[in-house]
């Protein structure tokens, strides 16, 4: 069953900060599918390539 997962916090590339603060929200089934998905969603909306390495330091809530 997939739950919903939302992220609020930094965003670092290469341990450079790239945002302070993101605010994202995303379903699946598990805390690390849900990172995977908050990862790529990151990258493309930051014009990222894919194999860009993300990093959050917030948190991962679920609802």
């Amino acid at each position: 069953m997939s739950r919903k997962y939302t992220y609020k916090g930094a965003v670092y590339a290469f341990d450079n900060l790239v945002a302070a603060h993101w605010e994202a929200s995303t379903w699946a089934i598990s805390e690390a599918k849900a990172v995977s998905n908050l990862k790529y969603r990151f990258r493309k909306t930051a014009g990222m390539v894919n194999h860009t390495p993300i990093t959050f330091s917030g948190r991962l809530t679920v609802s």
